[in-house]
């Protein structure tokens, strides 16, 4: 993300849900990853990704 950014020029929503997700996956104890259920925080991942993915689109590629 941050060599697109630098090549294009432009930071905006993507940089900031990956850098979010990130967080979550980097910080996340497995003791809460259980609470909630592996299925449901992957399930969340899964969503998240998505929503970088079409947001990286809209950044990078559509504009």
């Amino acid at each position: 993300m941050q060599e697109l950014a630098d090549a294009y020029g432009t930071r905006g929503e993507a940089d900031r849900l990956a850098g979010e997700l990130h967080a979550r996956l980097r910080y996340a104890s497995i003791d809460k990853v259980y609470e909630a259920g592996l299925h449901t925080f992957l399930g969340g991942v899964r969503d998240d990704i998505a929503r970088l993915s079409d947001e990286i689109g809209r950044q990078f590629l559509l504009d």
